[in-house]
């Protein structure tokens, strides 16, 4: 079983989704560089987070 994910990290995951649609992928590595570029840098451990839970949520969307 994963680490739960605080409200807070699933809003901001559900906002940046909303806000950048085409932006995202179903890729861990390609949505880490994406958080960079847009200059989302929290931390190291909090964007991996955001990261993987913006990889969930594409994976969810395209099946």
């Amino acid at each position: 079983m994963g680490k739960a994910v605080s409200k807070r990290l699933r809003r901001v995951v559900d906002e940046l989704v909303e806000k950048y649609p085409d932006l995202f992928k179903a890729d861990f590595e390609y949505n880490k560089r994406v958080l960079d570029e847009l200059g989302i840098r929290p931390s190291k451990h909090v964007r991996n987070i955001i990261a993987g839970r913006i990889t969930r949520v594409m994976k969810r969307q395209s099946a």
